[in-house]
């Protein structure tokens, strides 16, 4: 891992942040208690300015750090982090001990635009199969301190007082800010699907992870886990003072023995995060810790409080380590900043009111009560985390396979990318299909991606050859490049005609033309001279075949030439190869051919008999569901209004049946009712833009469309129609008696 340079120069920019941040807090802490007389609410106070910025500005930084380029904002966090480390000591050298706190409100800010970059850094240049391992390492850093950091912000403070304190910060801030500095150039962002402003981009990334069954629970679970650790974060303290009987300085022991084990319990999930599920570590770490907690809070003996607090470090990392790879494996990396911007400031927010609750529930209640309190809490948070847990682990059905042999089925949380090991160009990731946020998972995709997932090292029994049969605007094409958004491989496309030969399977050897204008060479180089240059120019298919790609091959069925189609029987075999005028060529691993036909289509004709044989998975694609046609539309379109969606979901189906049964050649399809959908939405006519949107697509004939009339007047379609105008005009009407009272919309 280390080898890796992002990971290599990340790691010791938060060695040296960590360091920082240690020396900071626990001058801050001790300075205060002193000044204060042991005030529980200003200690807490203390904890509030720490860590309030992660709520109020995280997810706000989180949505900058998409829209920034990560290198560039860490670099210039860090820095201001360092310059305002300087201002507060200015501030306090002349007597004002507030300026502390507002320092530390102002650092932890500049970190919510800092750490989602990180986040966003690993996601682009760390191999899937490496990123739990890379986050435990990260975990380990943080261990490492909870060990140093005590001793050396308590010694730091003690012998050299406040303001070396905060001048050996501001010093390993900048050093942060100035090792980051030595990263490559960030490269251009790629823009998520709802890129636009600001205001815009935030709102997509809260519906994003609203979208996401595995960010909504883990949502769930950091808010009673942040509550749990707000309420217990700021009473350490007093835990030693109180309980143990012992000094203040004793406390830096306590939190060397829990974060020994914690370095401990690193290095050993760095070893299993390959052979463990995050979930399942997340939930065993959170088992542990409330059962710690409870124990630490009832505890009056030293020795054991260690033996909790050694045991609840050794599982800390599971916890740390479970949450960041999930967020890294569920979110798409144009997503990265805002959902961990949104998610962290969860648990944060909580954290802050569990932080500020527990100075005043100090002198109303017991420690040992507010302990068991927390321990509860998180209890809680592994009950939430269930769900996942279960989904992942038990919820899995046994199916039969005809070989006779019983496996595990594919569950829909499972991870489809087939390669995480393999690294992509630049230009390859471009390739990769990113799924809006109006992409709705059908059945066939679910289908598509668990059968492929599950039977992917099988060898022989290997899936990479499908084929999606069915009318226009069935969704064959949505569905081929959702495969590549699933899977991982870059997406290309070549869509066959009739007249198609063997060099546009394969490629052609053409001339090589300068690249000066023809007319302004000189006649007698026109006349070619000199020998002629020749170059092999490979196809598209070519270069998905060779580069391991998911290619879609849209209408081989219109394909005469029996020379190309059987180019194509053996490039699909599962040892196949294509031969090329300058060399073999084999089957990339990773190759995916997803052939779609269309039924209805000029020209076409049955799929080749030997074509079909090597196809290993066939989806029958016709018009979905009127529920899900509705769905759909609402996801594309924004129009929210079912009834009205209803009565035209109606009409495409009368439509598309009549459309079948007089064998007319065009299809009512989906890409039809959207856009009729959405120009009713904008206030046209549901009657007139049915032919401009629908019919007129199906047939111009005037005796089919007559038959198509008739079948929408037969079943009382124009009626329903008629009900569409006035529905939409009610929707106006009640808009604008909305904005025409005082505070309306």
């Amino acid at each position: 891992m280390l080898s890796n340079r992002y990971v290599r120069t990340v790691i010791f920019s938060r060695v040296l942040l960590q360091l920082g941040i240690w020396i900071r807090n626990y001058a801050v802490l001790l300075y205060v208690t002193d000044l204060t007389n042991n005030n529980s609410v200003y200690v807490s106070l203390i904890s509030v300015a720490e860590f309030a910025p992660i709520f109020l500005l995280g997810l706000i930084g989180g949505t900058f750090a998409d829209r920034w380029r990560p290198k560039r904002t860490m670099v210039s966090s860090d820095l201001l982090s360092g310059l305002s480390v300087v201002a507060v000591l200015l501030a306090v050298m002349n007597g004002g001990w507030v300026a502390l706190l507002i320092g530390s409100f102002v650092s932890a800010g500049l970190s919510q635009f800092s750490q989602p970059s990180a986040m966003k850094l690993y996601k682009r240049h760390v191999p899937g199969e490496q990123l739990q391992s890379v986050m435990a390492m990260s975990q380990t850093i943080v261990a490492v301190f909870m060990v140093l950091g005590p001793v050396i912000g308590t010694f730091i403070f003690i012998r050299f007082g406040i303001d070396a304190s905060l001048i050996l910060t501001a010093a390993l801030f900048l050093g942060s800010s100035l090792v980051l500095s030595t990263l490559p150039r960030d490269a251009e962002e790629p823009k998520s699907g709802d890129a636009g402003g600001f205001m815009k981009e935030l709102t997509a990334g809260l519906r994003y992870i609203g979208s996401n069954p595995s960010l909504r629970t883990l949502s769930l679970t950091f808010s009673a886990i942040g509550l749990a650790t707000g309420l217990t974060q700021p009473l350490q303290i007093f835990l030693v003072i109180e309980k143990l009987g012992q000094t203040k300085p004793f406390l830096q022991w306590l939190v060397m023995a829990n974060g020994a084990t914690m370095l401990i319990g690193g290095a050993v999930i760095m070893g299993i995060a390959k052979k463990v599920k995050p979930q399942s570590l997340l939930f065993v770490g959170l088992l542990v810790a409330a059962v710690c907690t409870v124990g630490i809070g009832a505890s009056a003996r030293i020795w054991l409080t260690i033996v909790l607090l050694v045991i609840s470090g050794l599982f800390y990392p599971c916890i740390q380590g479970g949450i960041q790879t999930l967020i890294v494996r569920n979110t798409e990396g144009a997503f990265m900043g805002r959902v961990s911007g949104a998610i962290t400031p969860v648990f944060m927010g909580m954290m802050v009111v569990g932080m500020f609750l527990s100075g005043y529930l100090k002198d109303a209640w017991s420690l040992p009560g507010i302990y068991a309190v927390s321990g509860g809490l998180i209890m809680i948070g592994a009950l939430l985390l269930l769900p996942l847990w279960l989904g992942k682990e038990t919820k899995r059905k046994r199916v039969k396979h005809p070989n006779g042999q019983e496996e595990k089925e594919m569950n829909p949380l499972e991870e489809y990318v087939l390669s995480p090991e393999r690294q992509l160009t630049d230009a390859e990731r471009k390739l990769v299909w990113k799924k809006p946020l109006s992409h709705k998972i059908s059945e066939e995709e679910r289908r598509v991606s668990d059968e492929i997932k599950r039977n992917w090292n099988r060898g022989e029994m290997k899936i990479a050859n499908i084929l999606l049969e069915g009318d226009a605007g069935s969704g064959k094409t949505q569905l081929a490049k959702a495969l590549s958004a699933n899977f991982g491989p870059p997406y290309t496309k070549v869509t066959c005609f009739a007249d198609m030969d063997k060099s546009d399977i394969i490629g052609a050897i053409l001339p090589v033309v300068s690249s000066e204008p023809l007319e302004k060479l000189e006649p007698a180089d026109q006349a070619g001279g000199e020998a002629v240059e020749y170059r092999f120019y490979p196809s598209e298919i070519v270069r998905a075949y060779q580069n391991g790609y998911l290619l879609e091959i849209q209408e081989p069925n219109v394909i005469r030439d029996a020379a190309v189609l059987m180019a194509l029987n053996s490039a699909l075999e599962p040892d196949g190869s294509i031969n090329l005028p300058t060399e073999i060529i084999r089957r990339h691993p990773d190759f995916i051919a997803v052939i779609t036909t269309n039924r209805s289509y000029a020209g076409s004709r049955p799929l080749n008999e030997a074509l079909r044989d090597r196809i290993q998975h066939t989806e029958k694609m016709d018009l979905p569901t009127k529920e899900v046609m509705i769905e759909r539309a609402i996801a594309k379109t924004g129009y929210t209004d079912e009834l009205v969606l209803s009565i035209l979901a109606d009409v495409i189906i009368i439509l598309d049946q009549t459309a079948r049964a007089h064998a007319m050649k065009g299809v009512a399809g989906m890409r039809s009712f959207f856009y009729w959908a959405d120009a009713v939405a904008c206030g046209a006519s549901a009657r007139e833009s049915l032919y401009h949107k629908v019919i007129y697509k199906i047939t111009t004939v005037p005796e089919e469309i007559k038959l198509l009339e008739e079948a929408l007047e037969k079943r009382g379609l124009f009626a329903g129609i008629e009900e569409v105008a006035t529905q939409v005009k009610k929707n106006e009407t009640v808009t604008m008696r909305l904005r025409s009272k005082p505070g309306g919309i």
